[in-house]
């Protein structure tokens, strides 16, 4: 048993009953330096531990030794290295010589490097890599905690998302965009209260924490954030600008628990961007409404197209005379849950998410089905259509509508199509390649809602 004991591969100390010294083995001696003859009988909480540390370890040692039980104890410990970490795994034996008395046999492994990885996976985990900040995770705990923490007082948590950054990312690459971030972190750090807390949950999107605060308070940190993002960034010799949209809550008023504070002040955060960008809102119970309505949008539009649910309703365009000189086409929604659907109602959705793409190819190849149906019967008449700018970049409506024209015998594309003059500004390489392509199946393009735009 002496040679198992001074051949362990472990630290082996074994404690009378007051926690002084009886054994002392070979791989203490070389952790700490000290010989085995030099700490026999010596109080074990004197030698490694400081006073507070000791005072709690001799009243838990009282304990174990009445209970008797084994149990295990992480303790740092002064080493030649320094302070180390080490593990300990207790358990009590009996003395064989009659006398009845128990000692405690501590075998401890040093864990520190195991502990440091763990902690730099943690930090991993919870930092965002790109500016050093917390991420989402780490957030929600630093919330929650302050919620719990609060007693009585407001918790607020500031949503902010960078407006237009995708196109700076697009413009100059992701380590331009990388490096943006991390001057944008800065910037919105040197508008915070020190004891306010800025993570990035991902993407364009940062977050602020705010601990006993107030609504007028987090108004005024959110203008301050506002004013500061207007200005310009340097990075090299490309100077930039950008501006942010900000969703405030609050808890308790808000939400209780981290997910629902933050989920309602990303509301209040679109609702901002919807009004104009560059603002803030502070979130309001009807604003979930507004989610609501865009969710059910979401899934039901993309049912829509698939389940036939659209519909084309044709108005026609009567000269002074009383002539009908041509219909435009107007789509609508024929919904089984909400009945018919005006387009104002769901077309700025449609832009938003895409789904304009696949519903403007539908409305143009319905259109020419329709006209079809009509030139039969001996009615010839000329649909006018609307194409908005995300349709623009839609190339596979050529090469579809070519094939229904064949398909239908058309010697020529018997659409007006109309583009109004912001899309052609905006878009102008693209749209006169579109222009020249529609005209090409001999469809006339017209320009709508002139002199409401830039020539105005």
């Amino acid at each position: 048993a002496e040679q198992v004991v001074s051949e362990a591969h472990s630290a082996i100390v074994i404690l009378d009953s007051r926690g002084n010294i009886q054994r002392f083995n070979r791989l203490c001696e070389d952790y700490t330096g000290l010989k085995e003859h030099d700490v026999i009988g010596q109080s074990v909480f004197k030698l490694f531990m400081s006073r507070r540390e000791a005072a709690a370890s001799r009243r838990n040692n009282r304990v174990f030794f009445r209970s008797g039980n084994a149990y295990e104890v992480e303790l740092w410990i002064p080493t030649r290295k320094g302070q180390r970490l080490f593990l300990f795994r207790n358990k009590f034996v009996h003395s064989g010589s009659g006398k009845n008395e128990i000692f405690l046999i501590c075998s401890g492994t040093d864990i520190t490097e195991e502990r440091r990885a763990q902690e730099r996976l943690r930090i991993l985990a919870n930092t965002d890599s790109i500016t050093g900040l917390p991420n989402r995770n780490a957030m929600q705990e630093l919330i929650d905690h302050a919620i719990n923490q609060a007693n009585n007082n407001k918790v607020g948590v500031v949503y902010l998302d960078l407006d237009n950054f995708k196109k700076v990312n697009d413009a100059y690459g992701h380590l331009f965009g990388d490096q943006l971030l991390r001057d944008v972190s800065l910037a919105i750090l040197s508008c915070l209260e020190h004891d306010q807390v800025l993570a990035r949950p991902g993407g364009d999107e940062f977050l602020v924490l705010a601990s006993n605060t107030s609504q007028s308070a987090l108004e005024a940190m959110a203008s301050r954030i506002l004013t500061r993002l207007r200005l310009p960034f340097r990075i090299g010799l490309i100077e930039v600008y950008t501006s942010c949209s900000v969703g405030i809550s609050l808890s308790p008023e808000h939400g209780s628990d981290s997910a629902t504070i933050i989920r309602h002040a990303d509301t209040a955060m679109y609702t901002a961007k919807e009004g104009g960008r560059g603002q803030f809102c502070v979130f309001t119970p009807e604003m979930n409404q507004r989610v609501f309505e865009y969710l059910w949008l979401d899934t039901n539009l993309r049912k829509a197209l698939e389940n036939d649910q659209l519909v084309i309703h044709y108005q026609p365009k009567i000269t002074w005379r009383g002539e009908v000189r041509c219909l435009e086409a107007l789509v609508r929604w024929q919904s089984p849950e909400r009945g018919l659907i005006p387009p104002l109602d769901f077309i700025s959705y449609a832009e938003e998410s895409g789904l304009i793409v696949p519903l403007g190819r539908w409305v143009i190849l319905d259109v020419v089905r329709q006209v079809a149906k009509w030139r039969d019967k001996g009615i010839n008449l000329r649909v006018a259509v609307n194409i908005s700018a995300r349709q623009l970049a839609d190339q596979t409506i050529f090469t579809a509508l070519k094939q229904v024209l064949q398909e239908l015998n058309f010697e020529y594309c018997p659409i007006d199509v109309e583009l109004t003059e912001s899309c052609l500004i905006e878009n102008d390489e693209l749209a006169l390649s579109v222009i020249q392509q529609f005209s090409q199946l001999g469809a006339q393009v017209h320009l709508d809602d002139f002199g409401t735009g830039y020539s105005s």
